[in-house]
């Protein structure tokens, strides 16, 4: 499978870089997140030009970004987990934006658990009381 980088508007002073593909009959379209001067991008080669402001970091960002995409696809693929854009992309935010924010288990079964998660939430001291009394 090949994952080719494009510029979304090539015919734009600057564009967005992004890959499409498709996978058991499902298209997928990623941005990468990193914009360039549509002048600066070669197609053949896959790569940011030389006239591009620090092309040579952009370059090892696009490298190191499309073997994460193939190393996410092939995980889920191999634990047969169905590709969807939102896991996907989520992988790759986990795996590109180290700052966000972790994922927190929302199951709420009862109402218990769900003035458990209020609480933890708002942290009220009134509130806790009052769970202490429920319990």
């Amino acid at each position: 499978m090949s994952y080719k980088i494009k510029l979304k508007r090539p015919r734009a002073k600057e564009s967005a870089l992004f890959t499409e593909f498709s996978r058991s009959g499902t298209y997928f379209k990623f941005y990468t997140g990193k914009t360039i001067h549509s002048k600066n991008w070669s197609p053949s080669k896959q790569e940011v030009l030389s006239g591009e402001d620090n092309y040579d970091l952009i370059n090892k960002y696009l490298k190191t970004w499309e073997k994460e995409l193939r190393r996410i696809i092939e995980e889920l693929e191999v634990n047969q987990v169905r590709l969807t854009k939102e896991l996907i992309q989520s992988q790759l935010d986990k795996a590109f934006k180290k700052d966000s924010a972790p994922e927190v288990n929302t199951s709420i079964n009862d109402f218990v658990a769900y003035i458990d998660l209020y609480i933890k939430k708002n942290r009220c001291q009134r509130l806790n009381q009052t769970r202490k009394h429920v319990k």
